[in-house]
């Protein structure tokens, strides 16, 4: 091979780790939309997750729990999730304020449940204020999507969903 042929061979290389190089570029931004749904989704099945553990707690017992580690003990949930959008993991959690009569804060049919204390944990939210992708309730920030159990009176024989709406399909902004 002569001396000008290996000058075009690395010519030739040069410009292929370029394209590459061009073309990777533009692979980031759409690796790190999948990547942030993957999270989203997430986000929304552990949401969800304590939604269904509050309740099955709140029937077990007749009243709600004060900390999140009763319902791993009380087995009503297989493990204490982490929040998948902030780096520490926690969670912000939300709090029975009390706006119930006294007759509708014990659970239907049972007499010997204790009244809802106003501590009580109904549910947990992000506290990531990054905005979403997904739009949630009608809401498109992390820190504003609620996640709480809904204290509804039950009719006897009816399984109704605890949730109160909340696994309705997020919207996709994206055209």
């Amino acid at each position: 091979m002569r001396s000008s042929e290996k000058g075009y061979t690395l010519v030739a290389v040069i410009v292929a780790i370029g394209v590459m190089s061009i073309l990777m570029a533009a692979a980031v931004p759409v690796w790190r939309h999948v990547m942030k749904r993957e999270k989203e989704k997430e986000l929304l099945f552990r949401g969800n997750q304590y939604i269904e553990a509050i309740d099955r707690f709140y029937r077990k017992f007749g009243r709600l729990p004060i900390q999140l580690e009763e319902l791993l003990k009380t087995k009503c949930i297989r493990k204490l999730y982490t929040d998948p959008m902030t780096k520490d993991g926690k969670w912000g959690l939300i709090n029975f304020r009390g706006g119930l009569p006294e007759a509708r804060r014990r659970l239907p049919g049972a007499e010997s449940s204790q009244p809802l204390a106003t501590n009580s944990i109904i549910g947990v939210y992000s506290k990531s204020k990054d905005n979403s992708i997904f739009i949630y309730q009608g809401k498109n920030q992390y820190n504003q999507w609620k996640f709480s159990y809904k204290l509804a009176p039950r009719q006897k024989g009816r399984r109704q969903p605890a949730k109160g709406g909340q696994r309705q399909v997020p919207a996709d902004r994206r055209k």
